[in-house]
């Protein structure tokens, strides 16, 4: 498959429908990986989001600890602009909302990284500010919300096409220095996040 895979395209919906073993493993592994993602984020607020699962192989971790390391490159430039865009989705709290914002991160069309990182970050600013806001509940609507997306819109099928969440590739990770050419992010329109080039998790030597 592409590494370019379309977000408006149509993808199987498997939120939707009757799902495999494996199709319930993908979905776990997905649920997993943003909440802990949302809990190392929030570290004096850990207790907000409940673990579903005790713990997470060394695989998942690092993946993670990576994702973590790729969102605080971001986090300096762009954490307001998705602050303000959680503060606006809170006021509605719909998944028709969080769609249309969400939308905005791929708007071009293009998967990446960097995008699903900035996706995973505003998770994280909706909990914040519902936490703020007396709306703890908001918490795990949000993570929902963000799983619902990976799968319906081609996310997770770009993330299966460059090996899954969790490849060999992590092993050979590039160093930090990498980081700093994370691409530049285009505001367009209120809610729009366009990272224009790509980014990769990873150092891949494929032999």
């Amino acid at each position: 498959m592409s590494g370019n895979c379309s977000v408006s395209g149509q993808c199987d919906d498997p939120m939707n429908t009757h799902q495999a073993d494996g199709d319930d493993l993908k979905t776990m592994e997905t649920e997993t990986i943003v909440e802990e993602f949302v809990r190392l984020k929030l570290k004096q607020s850990a207790g907000i989001v409940q673990r579903r699962r005790t713990s997470t192989d060394m695989e998942t971790q690092a993946l993670i600890g990576r994702l973590i390391e790729i969102s605080n490159e971001l986090e300096a430039q762009y954490g307001e602009r998705l602050n303000q865009d959680a503060e606006m989705w809170i006021k509605s709290a719909t998944y028709e909302k969080f769609l249309q914002i969400a939308k905005g991160v791929f708007s071009d069309g293009i998967i990446n990284w960097s995008r699903i990182v900035v996706l995973f970050m505003f998770a994280v600013k909706v909990v914040v500010n519902a936490i703020s806001k007396g709306f703890s509940g908001l918490a795990g609507d949000v993570i929902k919300f963000v799983v619902k997306f990976v799968f319906i819109h081609g996310i997770y099928k770009w993330v299966e096409s460059h090996g899954g969440w969790v490849i060999s590739a992590l092993y050979r990770l590039c160093t930090s220095n990498l980081l700093r050419s994370l691409s530049k992010l285009i505001i367009q329109r209120p809610i729009d996040f366009v990272l224009t080039d790509k980014f990769s998790l990873c150092c891949l030597n494929k032999s």
